[in-house]
Parts: structure tokens; sequence; C-alpha cells
């Protein structure tokens, strides 16, 4: 029994590569739907601690250049202080490459007053967008699952009904009725 898994496996293998490709594809449109989004707020209503998004003036931008490398007219980040016409941003700090690190623990801070604002947005979870994620992300594994395992079939050397002296059993349909 274990000498035919060894020599079925490779196509065993290759047929979940297979099924695995379809649903890791949809997986991944799926996330790019994101489970955030951003809700337009005013500068009195963000409190510290909350991670907002900022959309700079365009003299902020050239003024900031020097400071991040590049031009970013949106900064996202989380808000540490507020001042009465001033808040402070902590944003993650931008890598040689221009992509932002992977760990928030690298952070530039930033003061920014109220007239170099142009937008300021707060980040919350979207509850449909995250259902919906968690829903078809549980369907897509646990279609990738059935099918990697067999697709519910069973593989026997045996011919059908051979275990029964050659009488089909009865299989149960859907409500309880039997058929032979």
């Amino acid at each position: 029994m274990v000498d035919q898994w060894v020599r079925k496996s490779p196509a065993m293998f290759t047929r979940a590569a297979k099924v695995v490709a379809f649903p890791a594809t949809c997986v991944g449109l799926v996330v790019l739907a994101g489970c955030y989004q951003y809700a337009l707020t005013s500068f009195e209503a963000v409190t510290p601690g909350t991670e907002i998004r900022v959309t700079l003036s365009s003299e902020k931008v050239l003024e900031m250049e020097p400071l991040l490398g590049r031009l970013l007219p949106q900064l996202e980040g989380e808000m540490l202080e507020r001042r009465a016409d001033a808040l402070l941003l902590a944003v993650p700090q931008l890598q040689a490459g221009g992509s932002v690190a992977p760990s928030t623990r690298l952070r530039q801070r930033f003061w920014f007053e109220e007239q170099d604002l142009i937008r300021l947005e707060t980040k919350t979870l979207n509850r449909r967008r995250t259902g919906i994620l968690m829903s078809v992300t549980g369907a897509l594994v646990g279609y990738t699952l059935y099918w990697a395992l067999g697709g519910g079939a069973v593989d026997t050397d045996e011919p059908p009904g051979s275990e029964n002296g050659g009488v089909t059993p009865f299989r149960p349909i859907f409500g309880g009725i039997s058929f032979r």
C-alpha cells in the first residue's frame, strides 16, 4: 500500500499544484480588496494612537522631499500627539528602494501644522469586506483541500462492487431515500 502511494505521489502533487493555482489566484484578488478603508475626518476629531492618512499641500510635499528622499503627496502612519494647530505623525521609514519597511518599529516622526494638510483620513476596519474576505478564503481552502485529497474519490485496486461479491450496496441520497 505504501509503495502504491509513493508511485502515485508525483501525480498527486502535480494535480494538487494545478488545483491550488486557481484558488491562490482568487485569494490574491480578494486580498487586494482589503479589509480597511479610509474615512474623511476633521483635524479636531483625530485622537492619539489612531492610524491616519494625510494628504499634504504642494509646498509641504516639496519641503518633505529631502527628508523622505522622494515626493510623497500622501503619508500613512500613527498619530502620536496633537497640539492646538499641529500633530505628530509617525510614518514607517522608507528604504533606499522606496518601499515601506516591513517593520513598523523603524519610524520617522514629523510635525504637521493644520494648514499643511489638505485631507485627513482615519483608517477603519470595513466589516463587510472582512466578512467577504474570510468567507471566500474559507471556501477556497475547503475547495483546495477537497481536490488535493482526491476530490472524494477512493483509489483502490479492486473493481467496483467486488467487496460485496458483485452486489452494489445501498447508496443514500439526500432526504434519506436509498437506491440500489
